[in-house]
């Protein structure tokens, strides 16, 4: 049984490792992150293109008064007094973020300022897949811990039952088992 214990343990412990490492890059897949701005005119920052095929969402932190995600082919038609006629609205701005949910097609993140913004722009892929990659990374660590525990449990584990020499059975050690020493070995028994 110890044996079993100590083999179960660690193949436990691999498929966690399997399915944490499917996980994380199953997120890494589905999450991408634009931080650099370029500067095709003074006091124009524009994203690269944010290529949306199936839909996402889209977080941009911290948001900016004078920016805002703008479709790909009215890009070279923005300006600073026509920007909120072009930027697509977003759906949520909590906490200096705006978020931008279920959105599909090509756009670029425009912001009017006089210095390189701090903006990020987060986009959070397919929900379904970043769901089915976060049940990944949690099964996974679950198996980890599990295979972690029996392998310790396997190798510090005693056997119970007594040893005894190869070769006998548990027959043969009761049957020539007795309740007193038996004679030394050489021992004449005289008779009288």
């Amino acid at each position: 049984m110890r044996k079993r214990t100590v083999i179960i343990g660690p193949i436990i412990l691999v498929i966690g490792i399997a399915f944490v490492a499917g996980g994380v890059v199953g997120l890494k897949g589905t999450t991408s992150t634009i931080s650099t701005f370029t500067q095709p005119q003074t006091g124009e920052y524009v994203s690269s293109e944010v290529v949306l095929n199936s839909t996402a969402d889209v977080v941009v932190r911290p948001s900016s008064s004078t920016g805002g995600l703008v479709p790909a082919q009215a890009l070279s038609d923005v300006n600073s007094t026509s920007l909120a006629t072009y930027a697509l609205p977003a759906s949520s701005t909590v906490g200096g973020s705006a978020t931008y949910v279920g959105v599909q097609g090509d756009y670029y993140y425009i912001i009017f300022t006089s210095s390189q913004p701090a903006t990020k722009i987060v986009i959070a892929g397919d929900l379904a897949k970043t769901v089915e990659s976060g049940i990944l990374v949690l099964l996974g660590g679950i198996l980890f811990v599990a295979g972690l525990i029996v392998t310790i449990i396997g190798a510090i584990r005693k056997s119970n039952k007594t040893k005894q020499p190869r070769g006998v059975t548990d027959a043969d050690y009761y049957s020539k088992r007795q309740d007193s020493p038996p004679p030394p070995p050489n021992t004449t028994i005289l008779q009288t």
